[in-house]
């Protein structure tokens, strides 16, 4: 019996394109299990070759070991970013900053590229002077990107201090956020703790947007987040005082003026079972002026007695109804048949002057405080404050 031929189905031919002339690419295969290199700063990989590109280096910054032998002799070939103190002077139309033995053979000078116009007005000038170091002998060497740098003012918490910024108001923040309020944009960076600090947050008080404004009060440190975000920390001005307005300054024990004198301050504090904060009248009389703060009240230890200015008030003349008005007697004075309450003047330490027989009373009512001076025998009234409404 012949068996059936069984027919088998042939695959369809498959045409190859030619292979392109020139250098053969060969497919590679990858071992997933082989570590991948990784391209060292400045190279460049191309197809097929390495290229690698010389590219300048950042220098590493010099310890202060290495920062004090490198501004004096010897130290050879030390290089390094960094600043040095020193005097600039003009050579030859080339400016240095001369760091040891000025005027001596063993001066020790660094080259600076630093304009020469620029470095005219340093001339003479003691600077410190920062960019990339580099020791080329015993006495001298160069300063390749030189800049003049402002070193930090370093400052402790609770320190007060003077500071000058731009207002910038925030917006209510997000949950656990930076808080709202006004912060102060530093002109000049300090430093707390060896951390640059950039602005501030003005505790209760709040200035115009874009204000630039020089005040003048105590350095705090608050804490934000901790739970919905990461815990944070930023820094406040407490009991800031307006230089820009005059408004006198508080160190923590007294009140003093432009010129650092103390002043007279008035007091009228809280009548309640829990004292709330007191009212402050803090007198320039050279100026008829007042500055109305409040001082004080039920607080933790840790917050500011100060609580800032909040307004400005003429020191005037009585009206001459008041004048007629106003009884004194066995230490006691009296508005209108209505006594008024003595606040002062509340003498500072180190000798805020008080005119003799000087005494001032308030109508807490009225918010009008009365003042009185001696004129012979007795004691007359003779100016008047009057608190603004809010």
């Amino acid at each position: 019996m012949v068996k059936p031929v069984q027919r088998v189905a042939r695959a369809a031919p498959v045409s190859v394109a030619p292979a392109p002339i020139g250098r053969r690419k060969v497919a590679r295969s990858v071992d997933p299990a082989a570590p991948v290199r990784v391209p060292k700063s400045g190279e460049k990989i191309g197809i097929g070759r390495a290229v690698r590109a010389r590219s300048k280096a950042l220098l590493e910054p010099l310890s202060k070991a290495d920062l004090k032998a490198i501004g004096a002799r010897g130290s050879v070939g030390l290089k390094g970013s960094g600043a040095l103190k020193g005097e600039v002077t003009i050579s030859r139309g080339r400016p240095y900053l001369i760091t040891a033995n000025k005027g001596l053979k063993s001066e020790v000078r660094f080259r600076l590229d630093l304009p020469l116009a620029k470095a005219e007005a340093l001339a003479g000038k003691i600077s410190m002077i920062g960019g990339e170091l580099h020791k080329t002998g015993d006495y001298e060497g160069k300063i390749s990107g030189a800049k003049v740098v402002i070193p930090l003012k370093a400052h402790r918490l609770g320190d007060h201090l003077e500071v000058i910024g731009k207002a910038a108001n925030r917006p209510v923040p997000e949950p656990e956020g930076l808080p709202a309020g006004t912060w102060i944009k530093l002109e000049r960076p300090i430093s707390v703790g060896g951390q640059v600090v950039k602005e501030l947050r003005l505790w209760n008080d709040q200035l115009d947007d874009g204000l630039k404004v020089k005040l003048y009060g105590r350095l705090d440190k608050k804490n934000y987040g901790g739970v919905l975000r990461p815990k944070g920390e930023y820094f406040e001005l407490s009991g800031a005082s307006n230089l820009t307005l005059g408004e006198p300054r508080f160190d923590g024990a007294k009140f003093k003026d432009a010129e650092g004198q103390p002043l007279v301050i008035l007091r009228h504090d809280s009548p309640h079972v829990v004292p709330g904060p007191a009212q402050l009248f803090v007198l320039r009389p050279e100026a008829k002026l007042a500055h109305l703060g409040s001082f004080g009240g039920q607080i933790p230890q840790w917050v500011n007695s100060f609580h800032g200015f909040r307004a400005t008030a003429a020191i005037g003349a009585p009206t001459e109804a008041e004048k007629g008005s106003f009884k004194l007697l066995r230490g006691k004075a009296s508005m209108d048949g209505k006594e008024l309450v003595a606040i002062g003047p509340r003498e500072q330490a180190d000798g805020a002057v008080v005119a003799e027989g000087a005494a001032h009373w308030f109508d807490v009512t009225t918010q009008t405080v009365y003042g009185t001076e001696q004129a012979g025998n007795r004691r007359v009234l003779a100016k008047v404050i009057r608190v603004p409404g809010e």
